[in-house]
């Protein structure tokens, strides 16, 4: 999205007789301005980034973009003009490797590491470097009985080979990668969004530490609005998440810099 973003008084829920997961948001965001949206879980987040694109239908209040009330526009206008990068995980035809790895930047062993992490693999085995999808006779029996043996084993488009419990150990051996990747996701929205209007959910603080404003949600209010800085100096719930986050340190000198 290009343009400014303002929200008024907006409540939003899943159903007419259901209670609103969105209550009485209030906020505005900039031109190019990048908006973090952090929160625990069921705070309201996800539900927050879906309502510009009116797959939730305001009961009340109102969702302007350069001053246009979006309830006013055709969907297919609207929707053209609006990306929405989903925090799901989706699985690929392919290796298990590119879709655990999706830059390239992990050796076999850290990616092998982070299945023993979540208990896919055995954590004592010892298993040979793969450089080639080649698999020796012993390996591919080996992958017969599980896929997450071999990093070259092959993926079926959404990943239909799994089981429900490997899906989800396979989305948690993902976050534990991920979480060295924010440093590639941070330098693509700097370069292919930068004159884009963001608002970015985000799970680990790093990633939106830098960002123009910080959105703090919670049972689908909002709590805190302000620059990175500012919530920190009111020592309100931003702080207390950076406090308790294990990155206090690290979290504190991306947003002050040195001036600490």
């Amino acid at each position: 999205m290009v343009g400014r973003l303002e929200v008024r008084d907006l409540v939003v829920g899943y159903g007419p007789d259901l209670p609103p997961v969105l209550d009485k948001l209030s906020f505005t965001v900039e031109k190019s301005q990048r908006v973090g949206i952090v929160g625990r879980i069921g705070a309201g987040k996800s539900s927050l980034t879906l309502t510009p694109f009116r797959f939730l239908e305001a009961r009340e209040g109102t969702i302007t973009i350069n001053g246009i009330d979006v309830s006013h526009l055709k969907l297919q206008n609207l929707c053209s003009r609006l990306v929405i990068i989903s925090q799901d995980l989706v699985l690929f035809s392919g290796t298990v490797r590119r879709n655990l790895d999706l830059f390239g930047v992990y050796t076999d062993a850290e990616l092998r590491a982070a299945w023993q992490k979540v208990h896919l693999i055995p954590g004592s085995k010892n298993y040979p470097t793969e450089t080639t999808s080649t698999l020796d006779s012993s390996t591919a029996q080996e992958a017969k009985f599980n896929i997450f043996e071999s990093l070259s084993a092959r993926v079926s488009e959404g990943g239909l080979d799994f089981s429900q419990g490997q899906w989800q150990l396979f989305c948690l051996a993902r976050s534990v990668v991920d979480k060295a990747t924010d440093a590639l996701i941070q330098r693509s929205i700097q370069q292919d969004f930068s004159e884009s209007t963001l608002l970015v959910v985000a799970h680990r603080l790093a990633t939106v530490a830098e960002f123009n404003n910080i959105f703090v949600m919670g049972d689908g209010k909002a709590v805190e609005f302000g620059t990175p800085r500012d919530l920190i100096g009111k020592k309100g719930a931003f702080w207390r998440m950076v406090c308790t986050s294990g990155d206090k340190e690290a979290l504190e000198k991306t947003i002050f810099g040195g001036e600490m």
